[in-house]
């Protein structure tokens, strides 16, 4: 099976997932196929459907027939199928953990040897499982398979819309969807729809709402497990801690330029209250269920639900915090107790691994937990025990800081139209179809087609970055160049000290790059940086990418989605310091034994964001702690006690650093992306 049938074959059944394979073909235009499944995997009824519908299909379609065969390993589906198909799926409740956990083992290499078993196995286990769970445990298994190495997901926003559309919107898209394609309207979807405008809190909803930053935390998640047997993810305590520390950054920096404070913690104790109240409006389709709400003033109380099988087991606030409590006593004490009684430093390069792969998270959902506030208070709980932790850490030396012969003299960022070091946002309309999604039984091949939601995100304008670098040294020098930025005032518009500011530098890219002897300018495009995903990775998109000459680009979806990249900014401009560095790269680089006798493509795989998400099955490609050089306090002033109160008295000593000020500066104009619905379609606001 080549890359453009894997792709094709495996994409579709990610379309309309809670809708049966044998239903109506998938895909659009000329790329629509239909799964034949054997008859002995289907009930009579369904046999005699599917063989009807075939007669459906006019002659001389573009649809092409996807052959299902019988599995040469036979499975189990009873563990799997206590979860009925209507209910609403987590994998942070044990029972539905277990289940996924058994139909991960279905799919694994282990009981499917081959690519073609795995894609029988996948197609005949989906319309059997409940459909969220399926997605989770096909997905779980593909992106860890050598022989689905490539294999791009399309945006979990148009595989299960109703997780970040609100009910309302897929109710209208439904009657749309009753229309031939040509009379449909394009459903628009307001920039904020959760909130009302009297909480502050609503200011920044069009960031938490975001349909990029949800998915990018559920592929995180999806990529590092935290049920993974500790030691088979690369550094992942760390990549936890790194991950929602760059969140946190981001959102805080998003938070000040709408004029309000950066997040408070939450402590869960006795007595506590949660002050915002959250209302996501989503329903989840497969069962009709709306999901919880939060009223104003929430007490914190214990988990007890003797009658419920999905929670078993009671958790308690007094538990949460004690273990709270014991990280926290571990850190201080500098040694933590492996399961076997003995002592585990925590005064090493590797303490935050231990530390951040503790279980102390409390949300219920990876895919939709973004959206609430209470997230974010939570992490900002979480960030501060492992700060804590570094804390304890040895500021680094100017061993580890300098890079001998290589200094930074300039730094530019260079926006068309625009003065130097100015940054520009905006708002952009983008259409999504939720035809790709949505289960609407179309029997008849003349009306499947696009049913358009056209909802509103940030958006930015690209720019490029002009750093001029000397090599004094007589040789190439490969550098690594890192790149990040932080507010460089607070919520009052006062200066924020080093020493908070150092916790909300956010990386905006890293990459290598070869150093001549003498002068050199290294310019990189915004849109080429390492931490992000395009937005085209739709289906639509992919459909072509599969029909083209050229084939697929290898983008397979864990990063930051690439309109977050800058932050909103402000109508006046939001000043925000751009921090440079270039280190070496014979010390930063990481030797990997897994990576040998692989071929270079699949040495690449996918070109996944490993800043924030890791390497899939490798060791993280950079032997730097992560979030360095702001990951530890900094030394003292030279020739005194004193800690650094600026970045630029940080950098003062180290040549191969620079900082400047850049300003972000929001328009509040919108702008229709192209590639979406028809030009002049007509639009209904609801």
């Amino acid at each position: 099976m080549d890359s453009r049938t894997r792709q094709k074959q495996f994409m579709y059944l990610l379309e309309r997932i809670g809708e049966p394979l044998y239903v109506s073909p998938r895909g659009q235009g000329k790329s629509q196929v239909v799964y034949s499944i054997p008859q002995d995997a289907l009930e009579d009824y369904e046999a005699n459907a599917m063989a009807y519908l075939r007669k459906t299909i006019p002659s001389g379609s573009d649809v092409s027939v996807i052959t299902v065969n019988k599995t040469a390993t036979p499975y189990d589906l009873t563990p799997v199928q206590v979860i009925p198909r209507t209910a609403v799926f987590s994998y942070f409740s044990p029972v539905h953990q277990k289940a996924a956990d058994a139909l991960i083992k279905i799919l694994s290499s282990k009981c499917q040897p081959n690519l073609e078993d795995y894609f029988n196995a996948c197609t005949l286990c989906r319309d059997a499982v409940n459909p969220h769970l399926w997605v989770h445990a096909f997905l779980s298994t593909a992106i860890r398979r050598e022989d689905m190495k490539g294999f791009i997901i399309p945006h979990l926003w148009e595989i299960t819309p109703d997780l970040f559309f609100e009910a309302r919107f897929l109710r209208e898209a439904h009657k749309q969807s009753a229309l031939p394609v040509e009379d449909r309207a394009v459903v628009e979807v307001p920039l904020v729809f959760t909130g009302f405008d009297t909480n502050p809190e609503h200011k920044v909803a069009y960031w938490r709402e975001d349909v990029g930053v949800n998915s990018f935390h559920w592929h995180w998640h999806l990529v590092n497990p935290f049920t993974a047997p500790r030691g088979s993810i690369d550094r992942q305590g760390e990549l936890f801690y790194s991950a929602h520390h760059e969140m946190l950054g981001r959102y805080n920096t998003e938070r000040i330029s709408n004029g309000l404070n950066r997040v408070t913690p939450i402590y869960l104790q006795e007595g506590s209250i949660v002050e915002e109240a959250y209302f996501s409006k989503l329903t989840v389709q497969s069962g009709g269920r709306n999901w919880g709400v939060r009223q104003e003033n929430t007490p914190i109380r214990d988990i007890v639900r003797i009658k419920d099988p999905l929670f078993p087991t009671p958790t308690y606030v007094t538990d949460v915090r004690l273990w709270s409590d014991r990280i926290k006593e571990a850190i201080d004490a500098g040694f933590a107790l492996s399961l076997d009684g003995k002592k585990v430093s925590l005064r090493n390069d590797n303490a935050i691994d231990i530390v951040g792969g503790e279980e102390i998270g409390v949300i219920g959902s990876t895919n939709t937990a973004c959206r609430d506030t209470i997230f974010w208070r939570w992490h900002t709980n979480v960030d501060l025990i492992l700060q804590r932790q570094k804390a304890f850490m040895p500021p680094y030396t100017a061993t580890d800081l300098l890079l001998n012969g290589v200094s930074v003299s300039g730094l530019e960022v260079h926006t068309p139209s625009l003065d130097i070091n100015t940054l520009l946002t905006f708002w952009m309309q983008s259409d999504v179809d939720l035809s790709r999604g949505l289960d609407f039984l179309k029997t008849d091949i003349n009306n499947l087609g696009p049913i358009w939601a056209r909802l509103t995100h940030l958006q930015h304008r690209d720019f490029e970055y002009h750093i001029i670098v000397r090599n004094s040294n007589a040789k190439n020098v490969t550098g690594t160049v890192r790149i990040f930025a932080a507010p460089k005032f607070d919520e009052q518009g006062d200066p924020l000290p080093f020493d908070e500011q150092r916790t909300l530098f956010f990386q905006m890219d890293k990459f290598t790059t070869t150093l001549k002897h003498g002068e050199n300018l290294v310019q990189r495009k915004s849109i080429e940086s390492a931490l992000t995903i395009p937005w085209s990775q739709t289906f639509r998109q992919l459909e072509r990418s599969v029909s083209s000459p050229t084939g697929v680009e290898a983008f397979c979806g864990c990063g930051w989605p690439q309109n977050l990249l800058v932050p909103k900014g402000k109508h006046g401009g939001l000043s925000l310091d751009f921090f440079v560095m270039i280190t070496d790269w014979e010390v930063d680089r990481v030797n990997d034994p897994r990576a040998v006798g692989l071929t270079e493509s699949q040495k690449a795989g996918c070109v996944d964001a490993a800043i924030l998400c890791g390497t899939m099955g490798r060791k993280v490609p950079d032997a730097k702690a992560m979030g360095f050089p702001f990951d530890r306090l900094p030394a003292p002033v030279a020739n005194t006690n004193v800690a650094p109160v600026s970045v630029a008295e940080f950098i003062k000593p180290y040549p191969n650093m620079i900082a400047k000020e850049v300003k972000v500066y929001h328009r509040d104009v919108t702008v229709l992306r192209e590639d979406g619905a028809p030009t002049g379609s007509r639009v209904i606001r609801i």
